[in-house]
């Protein structure tokens, strides 16, 4: 899951479920921090995570946490989902740079994706190896699945009138 650390990302929660998701199923984030005119991150700190728990960070408040909990979390996870994606480094992302510092993000972003889903594929294939099953079968498996109800495939139409948004 690539994460664009926009202003706004941590308090929809659509996001969260998302990030959420990813982080139940053993899928690796990948934060970006964009660089942009105008456009600043803020990495959360206690005082965020302590309104997070008072309903004061995620759109709607009461109404964003109940539908959080509709679909499955709580703020509880979602404040451990939160945390994890700030145990790594963020690559960053100039889109007003020049086309030979956006190729280099890129290529830093892309090679740590590959890296990531090399890692996960060996961990399901050592798995498989470990309960006797066809390793080929198990990478296919890995790449896909579990793709069920627990994942949420999104429209965020609903935010496209979000100010903070990067387009």
């Amino acid at each position: 899951l690539i994460l664009l650390l926009t202003p706004g990302l941590l308090s929809r929660p659509w996001c969260l479920l998302e990030i959420v998701t990813a982080k139940r199923n053993g899928r690796p984030y990948i934060p970006v921090l964009l660089n942009r005119p105008g456009l600043t991150f803020e990495i959360p700190n206690e005082a965020f995570y302590e309104k997070l728990h008072r309903d004061e960070i995620v759109n709607g408040g009461v109404e964003g946490r109940k539908l959080l909990e509709e679909h499955g979390t709580d703020l509880k996870e979602v404040d451990e989902a939160i945390r994890s994606i700030f145990r790594m480094i963020a690559l960053p992302y100039a889109p007003h740079k020049s086309a030979a510092v956006r190729d280099a993000e890129l290529r830093d972003i892309l090679k740590r994706a590959m890296l990531l889903t090399e890692k996960i594929l060996l961990e399901h294939q050592q798995k498989a190896l470990e309960n006797g099953r066809h390793a080929s079968y198990v990478i296919a498996e890995a790449a896909w699945a579990p793709i069920d109800s627990q994942h949420y495939f999104l429209d965020h139409t609903a935010d496209a009138d979000d100010s903070s948004s990067v387009d």
